[in-house]
């Protein structure tokens, strides 16, 4: 977007996703396999995954769904993307025919997430296109993956196949913030048996890939031949909770103040009155609302950087609006107002979102919705 920023916006800083992938690269020692679903977390999939195909170290890209994969190929012609989930479970005879077969044209790697899924994808796949396909293990997150006693069945369905072959084995972490969890270490016990099945030749060729962000930055034990790395290229550090941590905030979310009023003690303040001012106050207008993304939730407990402090939210987030108290700082029209981001060398980061709204870290970016206006930095994003 070009030309004056809009009173409310979201800024996707590509420079700081780009320094956060070579951090990861760098700690990790390993090739990153970039999750770009969610629409790179509320960042732009298209933005960052063309800011990262120019990377040394990047082994791809990787989706939650059929249609995320199809529209990011459109922009890159020969990464590797994986579809996390292929669908096949959830689709319907001819609209899974159509989704496999758009898939394969594509290119698309998809990941199998069931022996029963497996199974299918194989009937349907014609019998001279050997499509490469990744096997996920449940290794105890009992989420979806194929169990570990299930593995030598599916080994020999595609090790016997035509249609298919074996290229990746993945499984996924579920406590990897915590690194010195027991179901952590559970976990990459069970993941060592599942490769312990893999054939010498299989083992030395197929992509494997176990460790997510917070793993590939601070459990070494558990990174294999790539790491799987959504959350940490957009600066959240599950492990370290915002402290300390190696990768660096990737969004900011500003508004303007647009009205600024004195009221009365005693004078009730947004939808079913639910705040009620004890004394004399200040209090301005944000355009911003939960039709935004700010969720209703956090009307009682966030807070927004203006006029150089912390100022609390007040009432009921409205669809379009938040009112805050401005009694202590100051503020008139126009002043720039930070929800997400840094002012006056203060800070409210994804955490802070996350206590507020009792959620996790990782879904704050993805809330913010597109009724927001992305402005793109591209400064030092590829160089």
């Amino acid at each position: 977007m070009s030309g004056a920023a809009p009173p409310s916006h979201v800024t996707v800083d590509l420079g700081a996703v780009v320094d956060n992938f070579r951090t990861v690269r760098a700690i990790a020692g390993r090739p990153v396999i970039a999750v770009v679903k969610a629409d790179a977390y509320g960042h732009g999939a298209r933005d960052v995954a063309s800011a990262l195909a120019v990377e040394p170290g990047c082994a791809g890209f990787a989706v939650a769904r059929p249609d995320e994969a199809l529209a990011l190929r459109a922009g890159l012609e020969r990464s590797r993307i994986l579809v996390l989930s292929c669908g096949a479970l959830g689709l319907g005879e001819p609209e899974l025919d159509e989704t496999l077969a758009a898939l394969r044209r594509a290119r698309v790697v998809p990941v199998m997430g069931s022996l029963d899924e497996l199974r299918r994808v194989e009937e349907r796949t014609p019998g001279t296109t050997r499509w490469g396909v990744h096997l996920k293990v449940d290794t105890g997150m009992s989420r979806s993956g194929i169990g570990v006693d299930e593995l030598p069945a599916a080994l020999d369905l595609v090790r016997s196949s035509c249609r298919i072959s074996l290229r990746g084995l993945l499984s996924h972490l579920a406590e990897s913030e915590r690194p010195t969890s027991p179901a952590t270490a559970a976990q990459l016990e069970a993941f060592e048996l599942a490769l312990g099945l893999l054939r010498p030749r299989e083992r030395r060729r197929i992509a494997v890939h176990l460790a997510n962000s917070a793993a590939a930055l601070h459990l070494p034990a558990s990174r294999q031949r790539l790491v799987r790395v959504g959350g940490a290229l957009y600066g959240i550090d599950l492990a370290a909770a915002g402290k300390g941590s190696p990768v660096r905030p990737t969004m900011t979310v500003r508004s303007t103040l647009v009205q600024v009023r004195s009221i009365a003690a005693g004078t009730a303040v947004g939808y079913g009155g639910r705040w009620v001012a004890e004394r004399a106050s200040r209090i301005g207008l944000v355009p911003v609302g939960y039709g935004d993304g700010f969720p209703a939730a956090v009307s009682r407990s966030a807070h927004v950087l203006v006029a150089g402090g912390r100022a609390p939210v007040i009432g009921a987030v409205s669809m379009d609006f938040i009112t805050v108290d401005l009694t202590d700082i100051g503020g008139s029209p126009g002043d720039p107002v930070v929800l997400l981001g840094e002012l006056g060398g203060r800070w409210i980061d994804v955490f802070d979102h996350a206590a507020w709204s009792a959620s996790p870290a990782y879904e704050v970016t993805c809330r913010f919705s597109r009724r927001l206006p992305r402005l793109v930095l591209r400064s030092g994003a590829g160089s």
